[in-house]
């Protein structure tokens, strides 16, 4: 799932030691609560009904852009939202 993809490049991410303290240090600065435990089952925790609310609330059909390159018409492009 894309839960457990999101984890599993966390995790890959914070191999190195430098990433490892670069992630903590900045969590630890404005939380000094967090913990990877934590994070893990904050993103565990999402569910597709918090994605839909979020999608609802930020994309709105009337404030997307969408820049289109190549040789292609106006009338080759369609969008389904």
């Amino acid at each position: 799932t894309t839960k457990n993809m999101i984890i599993k490049s966390k995790r890959n991410s914070l191999q190195s030691s430098r990433a490892w303290v670069d992630f903590h240090s900045s969590h630890n600065l404005f939380d000094s609560n967090w913990t990877v435990e934590t994070y893990l089952e904050e993103i565990t925790a999402v569910s597709l009904a918090d994605l839909k609310k979020v999608g609802e609330q930020y994309f709105k059909k009337d404030t997307w852009f969408m820049a289109v390159t190549g040789n292609i018409e106006k009338e080759e492009v369609s969008f389904r939202y």
